[in-house]
């Protein structure tokens, strides 16, 4: 996934869940922070993320949906049982997994 899509994904995922605030994990974080990540960063055509809307996203942009159909990556909304364990101090968001956890 390019930073291109990660934007195209956010902008929708803005749009069904009526909402503009979203955390993304896993190996796409890196489209956030670095101008020019490793091609290596690049392989993955999945988006792991979490909103407050879930439910909403799962339909409109998960495994099956059109949107996968049309724009060939989804959006993994596994970890949103695990988020709501993690906790917001200022502008940082603190969360502890276990490697299990994160294996899904």
């Amino acid at each position: 996934m390019k930073k291109s899509q990660l934007e195209i994904a956010l902008r929708r995922a803005g749009e069904i869940a009526r909402d503009s605030h979203f955390i993304v994990f896993g190996s796409q974080c890196i489209l956030g922070v670095i101008a020019t990540p490793p091609k290596g960063c690049l392989i993955s055509q999945e988006l792991d993320l979490y909103p407050q809307a879930v439910g909403l996203l799962v339909k409109g942009m998960g495994l099956r949906s059109g949107f996968s159909k049309r724009h060939g990556f989804f959006v993994d909304l596994r970890l949103h049982q695990i988020w709501r364990r993690c906790q917001k101090v200022g502008r940082t968001v603190l969360c502890l997994f276990t490697p299990s956890e994160l294996a899904g």
